[in-house]
């Protein structure tokens, strides 16, 4: 019996009184327990007055006893007895008396213990069960009544169950109906008379197998031969009724045979009719897998009536009652799960889930504290792991348990609360607490050790229930040291002990451990042993392959950011596990985030070699050598410039920085994804700014370490970005540019940059030429041609190194960039068409020569035969005009940087005024207009002197708006000479010329020289010298004074220049003729030979006698015969002030008839001098506003943050303040200053300000603005970090926190977190709310870590192109800079052209001009000075912004500090007036220099000479200037403030 398998467990006493049926025949034990359960079943009026008594129910239970043991063939006898205990139990109605009366539960237990008898394992035949058709028969007569029965009962059961549920009930009603599939049903069978219609016959047909029927089988020939020879089946037999036997009565007449059974006794006949029928109809056989299927059902109803009788009954149970179901489950589940045979293993996979299911539900309602039966249930849990059922439930017994657990323990929800809610799927439990400990602690503990687990796929299941146990623990506490004391072990051997096979569990492993050392390193340290586990665990996986590789790389990416003490001892392993990933073409769907996970790694050690260069590394593994780098292209690497080859075994810090070039080369060779190549390519500058450093040690050979690195790196994003078939996609391309252009920011950092410049200029140079081939070109190709158009002209401009060298005889490089520029403009290759016309000559030579040489005699060969028909040569179509399909676009930014080429080449910072804030003059007409005024009052006693007279606008090719100033009066203008008529009136006279054009506003002065010059002398090359002598110098300096008349200054030059040759240069003609002198050296000797001394005495007393007379008459000078030159009297006397600048106009030919259209004069009006105010303010530079946050460690709200202040900060923020800029007084600055206050200062009086020749920006630093005191607000600060697309935030804290706490909280949608780690490194993340492109912006992508020294420079490349990024996903087309101005000028000359006749034209230059028509100075409209506004012509005018800021398609580079300013090659010394250069006589010598070094605006003093001032010019320092006592902050003093002022700056 069953419940012996129990009692051989210890776990329950044998019953010897019981089984009284046990040695009976089983045709007795069948027919005994099938007529009394079918009677108890079937009765309608219940079972209580028939078991009236004790014994009645004890013997009835007997043999329902003996009904569980039959075979399972009887499956519906057995359901019939699971049936009759259920209404036993659910239905008082059908209750024994005694069952009812039950005080101490007897007879429940009785049940419970019968039930339990289903779970004995039958022996199984090992081909099934062969079943005659007489035996089905029967067995369906019998189970019609049962089914009937069943099913008229059905009802009154369901209604009984208090907890009725869907899968009992399907197994109810699938094990009380249910009977063989090929059996006869028994409605087929009547026993009182035949089949009632077809129907029911052609069911009876379908039912028998398919191979036969029973009128198939009667209308056989030879088997009615067998049954007519065997004689009748049956005499009169059937009407009498007696008998004892049995009688089956066929019936032939009719088609369809009749089936009857009659109580009779078998006949002697009987032997032979089975005979017949074994023949007609085989034995059926039952398949094993169909009798294991019937014994699960029957198992499932029992289980299913285990569940109701828990949920429904077992609240009274006592504990007793409760330990013997527990006990008899425990030796069930036991019986079951450990079963050796293949029956019983079938068995167990089906009734696995629902008997573990039903084992810890009853034992949770049990409540038991018996620790002998949880020691059991451990001891033989410990047997059934080898079932995956069996995890599965433990992993949802230890969730269940766990939740509710960490929620009273670590949170406050339920401390009021004396019991704890276990939810278990579909049931609920109510614990007391200290039940709720003691029970989650035992279920965790039933498991032993998960290592112990055979089946890889049963030991990740239960690994993974450890990680969701993990999980929940780490969701409320961050005490990683208690979970690693429950789970620690486990894991820790896990990984340790790599088994083959086993991946799945040990990668799960080892994100568990890396979960929980990460998510709690910030907030305990955890013990020292469990640091060297997990670090020896790490380091063991990443040597792993596979899976486990994988799985450790991807949830380990942050362990260096995370400061877990000691980490950095795991990078030798991680770069053997990079060199496995990075370095091989990637393969599978996972391998992109798998490689950007190990990209992400590689960014956090990039940084570490330069901070912990000896530091050496402890070997986990010693004889475990990296495995080589593969080779890069022979395209990558030049000779000469090859990289460092990288230790096998790394021992210091100095041997990563190695691997990190190697595996950054590699990754950009073999990456596919363009989101990692992005990031990719970002390295690049980190790599070059991290050891590009005067600490960074060189390499063995002498080499710096970028040297190399440089190169190849270069190399790869040319080859994959520049070539003509792109390698990359287009955000990659644009990506890769981006970085080129940002480069030549830190030329000076870059080794061999002259030659690194070269190559990139003339690859790009050929990419735009071959790009611009395209007829067809997309929006994409656009984009690229632009980006490198502007890259182009970042490295040309950022140093003069296209100049040096061997520029004089090699200057293809140059040529290229103009060939280039001037493709992207429309023009035609220049180059393709030298290359055709040389092919056309070459091939017409050709032509000649075979013509020739096919004899030797002169002959002239014969005129080529005309063709009869001369028209039907087809004309060969005229070539495509070369760029007339390319975009506008390309045309415009090519223009752009054509223009940023001539202007800005070797002067930026403008050497002038030596300072980067301003490209551009910022003195405008009123101010030149008022210092003619001034001079003219100070000089000349004239007040209100009508200075407007002489200032006239003009228009060239609307592109360029020019303003003439005619000056009467210099700077040193000497009022007491301007009386002397000796004294030229116009000497002093000067033109100043404003410039407005799409680069920005220059302005020039020029002054007529009417100078002599020297011919150049034809002397020998080698004996001319270039370099200026100091007599020239001297000359040039007397021709800058402007106090020496004219004749004075040619009289000094001759004598400065006399007897000094200069050639191939330009300089002043000097005589070469001397006097004639004859040789006297004979007649002296014959005169000192011959002396006369009477002939000397009248000579000499005749000379006394003339002098006397001479001196009588006053030597004749009383009389006035000097004769003296005309001078011209002043100019300007009249009413026509415009001298000076008519003369300019006519030699410059502007005022020739044939370019009367070239210059358009313009309206002098109200609207004009707006436009031009209006052109003023808009921007040369792209502009950036960039607001820089502080948040302290636990600061929650917008108000704490914004109430920071600088005194309450870090040293390393206010150092970082300092690298980002220059500090600037708000008061006198001249540059972008964005929206801060300059009137009030409510902003502050300082603020950190940075530009380049592209580019200028300002930093709104909260912490340096002022708090208000009557607000802790502080909308003004508000207000200017909100206006921005993004933001930098330093935070004193984990960036995980911030993302969760203040992200949302700051309005700005790109935001660069700093976070400072230890030994002065920094953790930098860019964060994201709405990404609008597919161009990542860098360099900081995503996360890196970096040093000190980077930290500013890489910030400010990111905010900008992340603004620019941002600017760029809403319109894809914005502008370059110069176009917005280029489009006003435009708008401007087509508005306000003055369109005159010829003769009104030239009388415009000597005629005054009328009061409406003088220039006064005006306010933009819209302002409260002026309200009247004004409109264009040209509707495609640019909507007029304060200073816009405007945005440049590509990248801007930005310096990383302020260079000093390069010296142009062009200049050959400090003087303005242009020295070295041809100038014809009467021509106008000009100066490049601003207005401002030569006017005095709102001084009362006189400049010094100019010879003066450029000895002070050339090493100027500008300082602070005095801004009175407007307050600066302390910190300040840590970076001297470069106040970028001037003498204009202090004026105005």
């Amino acid at each position: 019996m069953f419940i012996d398998w129990a009692a051989s467990l210890n776990l329950i006493d044998p019953e010897k009184n019981t089984g009284i049926l046990k040695d009976f025949p089983l045709g007795v034990k069948k027919i005994l327990v099938q007529q009394i359960v079918t009677y108890l079943l079937d009765n309608p009026n219940g079972n209580s007055y028939i078991l009236s008594t004790r014994d009645h129910v004890l013997w009835v239970m007997e043999i329902i006893e003996q009904g569980f043991l039959l075979p399972i063939e009887d499956h519906v006898i057995i359901s019939q007895c699971i049936d009759l205990y259920k209404k036993w139990l659910f239905d008082a109605k059908h209750r024994p008396l005694p069952i009812h009366e039950d005080q101490d539960e007897f007879f429940l237990k009785k049940i419970l213990q019968h039930m339990t008898l289903v779970f004995q394992t039958r022996s199984y035949p090992q081909n099934g069960v062969a079943l005659s058709l007489i035996d089905s028969l029967s067995r369906e007569v019998a189970n019609s009544s049962s089914n009937s029965s069943s099913n008229s009962n059905s009802n009154n059961n369901s209604n009984n169950l208090s907890t009725p549920t869907k899968e009992r009930d399907s197994i109810s009603s699938s094990a009380s109906g249910g009977s063989f599939n090929n059996s006869i049903s028994s409605a087929q069978i009547n026993s009182s008379g035949p089949v009632s219609n077809g129907k029911e016959q052609q069911q009876q047909q379908q039912s028998l197998p398919a191979s036969q029927s029973i009128s198939s089988g009667l209308n056989n020939p030879n088997i009615t031969n067998l049954i007519n020879s065997s004689g009748p089946v049956s005499n009169g037999s059937t009407g009498s009724g007696g008998g004892s036997g049995s009688s089956l009565n066929i019936s032939a007449a009719s088609s369809t045979p009749i089936i009857t059974t009659t109580n009779t006794a078998v006949p002697s006949s009987q032997g032979s009719t089975n005979t017949i029928f074994n023949i007609l109809y085989p034995p059926q056989v039952i398949p094993l897998n169909t009798l294991v299927e019937y014994h699960t059902i029957l198992c499932h109803k029992v289980l299913q009536l285990y569940l109701d009788i828990g949920r429904a009954q077992s609240k009274n149970f006592s504990c007793e009652t409760f330990e013997l179901w527990i006990t008899l489950m425990l030796a069930t589940t036991d019986s079951i799960l450990c079963g050796n045979t293949s029956t019983d293993e079938l068995l167990a996979k089906n009734l696995c889930p629902l008997l573990l299911k039903c084992l810890f539900e009853i034992w949770l309602h049990s409540k038991t504290r018996n620790a002998n039966l949880w020691n059991s249930l451990s001891k033989y849990a410990n047997g059934w792991f080898h079932h995956m059922p069996m995890v599965n439930h433990w992993n949802i017994l230890c969730m269940a348990f766990t939740t509710p657990l960490v929620s009273n323990i670590y949170t406050n929800d339920n401390q009021s609360k004396d019991t704890a809610t276990v939810r278990l799927e579909d049931i609920i439990f109510e614990f007391e607490k200290d039940y709720l400990y003691y029970c989650w602690h035992r279920i965790l503990n039933l498991i032993s050790n998960p290592n112990t687990i055979k089946n890889p796929n049963i030991f990740a299941a239960a690994i993974g229930g450890v990680f969701q146990l993990v999980s929940i623990f780490l969701s409320v506490t961050a005490d990683g040291n208690s979970i690693l004391h429950i789970f620690g072990s486990w894991l820790f051997e896990t990984v340790k002990s790599i088994k083959p096979g086993f991946d799945e569990g040990i990668s799960l492993a080892t994100e568990i451990l890396s979960h929980i050392f990460l998510s709690c390193s910030s907030k305990i340290n955890f013990l020292p042993i469990y640091l060297s586990c997990f670090y020896t665990s790490i380091a063991e996986a990443l040597w792993c392959d596979g899976k486990i590789l994988v799985s450790t790389v991807i949830h380990t990416q942050n362990i260096f950011s995370s400061e877990l003490p000691g980490s950095r001892i795991l990078i030798p392993s991680y770069l053997r596990a990079l060199n496995k990933i990075l370095t091989v073409a990637p393969a599978g769907a996972q391998s992109e985030y798998l490689r950007k996970s190990g990209i992400k790694i590689l960014g956090s050690i990039l940084s570490l070699p330069n901070r912990f260069e000896k530091v050496t590394f402890f070997n986990f593994f010693p004889g475990r050598p990296i495995d080589p780098y593969p080779m890069l292209p022979n395209d990558v690497i030049t000779k000469g410039n090859e990289l460092f080859v990288p230790p096998s075994e790394i021992n210091t810090f100095d041997d990563v920085k190695h691997h990190i070039a190697h595996l950054i080369l590699s990754a950009l060779n073999t990456e596919v994804s363009p989101n990692n190549l992005q990031i990719l390519i970002w390295y690049i500058l980190f790599y070059q700014l991290e050891f590009e450093h005067q600490n960074v040690s060189n390499l063995p050979d002498g080499k710096n370490s970028t040297t190399a690195f440089i190169q190849a790196s270069i190399n790869i994003l040319l080859k994959k970005s520049a070539s003509f078939s792109n390698q990359w996609p287009h955000e990659v391309i644009c990506c890769s540019f981006q970085l080129l252009a940002d480069l030549t920011q830190f030329y000076q950092q870059i080794p061999n940059f002259s030659e690194i410049a070269t190559l990139v200029v003339r690859k790009l140079c050929k990419f735009i030429t071959f790009k611009c081939k395209d007829q067809n070109m997309s929006q994409e190709t656009e984009d690229v041609i632009c980006l490198a158009v502007s890259v182009i002209s970042d490295w040309v401009i950022v140093s003069p190194w296209v100049f040096e060298g061997n520029y004089l005889s090699d200057t293809s490089t140059l040529y290229m960039v103009f060939n280039a520029l001037s493709v992207a403009l429309g023009a035609k290759n220049p180059n393709e068409e030298t290359s055709s016309n040389t092919s056309m000559s070459s091939s017409q030579q050709s032509g000649g020569s075979s013509s020739g040489s096919g004899s030797t005699n002169n002959v002239a060969p014969s005129p080529a035969k005309k063709p009869q028909d001369a028209k039907a040569i087809p004309t060969p179509a005229p070539p495509a005009k070369f760029g007339q399909n390319l975009p506008p676009k390309v045309k415009e930014i090519a223009q752009c940087s054509l223009k940023t080429i001539l202007n800005r080449i070797c002067y930026f910072p403008n050497p002038h005024h030596a300072c980067p804030t301003n490209t551009s003059s910022k003195l405008i007409e009123f101010d030149i207009l008022k210092q003619i005024k001034e001079n003219a009052s100070k000089y000349l006693s004239i007040d209100n002197y009508p200075s407007e007279q002489g200032l006239r606008f003009y228009s060239i090719d609307d592109q360029t708006i020019i303003s003439i100033i005619d000056q009467p009066f210099s700077n040193n203008f000497n009022s007491g000479a301007a009386n002397d008529a000796k004294v030229d009136p116009n000497s002093n006279n000067f033109v100043t010329i404003i410039i407005r054009d799409m680069s920005g506003k220059s302005i020039v002065n020029t002054q007529l020289a009417y100078l002599p010059f020297k011919p150049k002398e034809l002397a020998d090359d080698s004996k001319s010298s270039s370099v200026p002598s100091a007599a020239d110098e001297a000359a040039d300096e007397e021709i800058a004074d402007s106090n020496n008349n004219g004749n004075t200054r040619a009289n000094n030059i001759i004598s400065a220049r006399k007897n000094t040759i200069v050639t191939n240069e330009i300089a002043p003609f000097v005589s070469s003729f001397n006097e004639n002198t004859e040789e006297f050296e004979d007649l002296s000797m014959y005169i000192n030979k011959h002396l006369d001394e009477n002939f000397t005495k009248l000579v000499n007393n005749q000379m006394t006698i003339e002098q006397d007379k001479l001196k009588s008459l006053e030597f004749s000078l009383n009389v006035k015969i000097t004769i003296n030159p005309p001078w011209v009297k002043s100019s300007y006397t009249g009413e026509c002030k415009l001298q000076q600048a008519r003369i300019l106009l006519s030699h410059l030919g502007f005022l020739n008839y044939e370019n009367k259209n070239k210059l358009i004069p313009l309206e002098n009006s109200t609207q004009f001098f707006q436009s031009l105010h209006m052109l003023d303010q808009v921007a040369e530079r792209a502009q950036a506003k960039i607001p820089i946050l502080y948040v302290k460690k636990g600061d929650v709200s917008e108000d704490d943050y914004f109430n920071n202040l600088t005194v309450n900060t870090c040293s390393d923020y206010q150092d970082f303040i300092n690298m980002l800029g220059w500090f600037v007084p708000v008061a006198s600055h001249t540059g972008f200053l964005g929206d801060i206050d300059k009137k009030t200062f409510t902003h502050g009086h300082y603020t950190p300000y940075f530009s380049t020749h592209n580019k200028e920006m300002v930093f709104y630093v909260t912490t340096l603005m002022p708090n208000q005191e009557n607000s802790t607000a502080q909308e003004h600060k508000k207000r200017l970090v909100n206006k921005s697309n993004a933001c930098v935030v330093w935070y004193e804290g984990k960036i995980e926190t911030y993302e969760k706490t203040l992200l949302d909280s700051i309005p700005n949608n790109i935001q660069i977190v700093i976070t400072p780690l230890n030994n002065l490194l920094f953790r930098v993340k860019t964060l994201r709310k709405v990404t609008s492109s597919k161009v990542r912006t860098g360099p900081i992508c995503e996360e890196v870590i970096v040093s000190k020294h980077v930290l500013a420079s890489v910030v400010k490349l990111t905010i900008v192109n992340s603004n620019q990024s941002g600017l760029l996903g809403i319109d894809a087309r914005l502008q370059h800079q110069f176009l917005q101005r280029k489009k006003l000028i435009s708008d401007i000359s087509e508005s306000f052209k003055n369109d005159m006749a010829v003769n009104k034209f030239f009388s415009y230059h000597f005629e005054p001009l009328e009061q409406g028509q003088l220039y006064e100075k005006v306010e933009l409209p819209g302002t409260a000075e002026n309200k009247t506004g004004f409109r264009f012509v040209k509707s495609s005018s640019v909507q007029h912004r304060n200073r816009p800021c405007s945005v440049q398609v590509g990248s801007a580079p930005i310096l990383s500090h302020l260079p000093p300013p390069p010296a142009s090659p062009s200049v050959t010394g400090n003087s303005g007036w242009g020295e070295g250069k041809k100038v014809e006589p009467s021509a106008l010598r000009t100066s490049s220099s601003k207005l401002d070094s030569f006017l005095n605006l709102g001084s009362g003093k006189e400049k010094e000479s100019n010879k003066e001032k450029e000895k002070e010019g050339s090493g100027k320092e500008y300082s602070a200037s005095n801004t009175g006592t407007l307050p600066r902050p302390s910190f300040l003093s840590r970076r001297p403030a470069m106040t970028l002022s001037n003498e204009e700056d202090s004026r105005k």
